[in-house]
């Protein structure tokens, strides 16, 4: 299990790729994940986002393929989800 600390505001392009993370819970002021930020975590079963959370970019997920649960925080109000290399 991974907890992201509070001191992280951003999951950057590639940040936790590959991961062997079961579960990972972000903190409350994690306001972006970028593209591929979790891209091939394989493992991963569970993630937590916060409402901080405004934009969650194309790809954050790929190849996460035993994804089962994504909890979104109450308040969650993202401008993105997955959008476009453009956006």
């Amino acid at each position: 299990e991974i907890t992201i600390p509070e001191s992280v505001y951003k999951i950057g392009v590639y940040g936790f790729a590959f991961s062997t993370a079961k579960k990972i819970t972000m903190n409350g002021h994690i306001n972006k994940i970028w593209e591929y930020g979790l891209y091939g975590c394989e493992n991963l079963k569970e993630i937590k986002i916060p409402g901080s959370v405004t934009d969650i970019a194309y790809h954050a997920f790929s190849e996460c393929t035993a994804l089962e649960s994504v909890v979104l925080s109450q308040g969650v109000h993202s401008q993105t989800i997955g959008g476009t290399q453009e956006s």
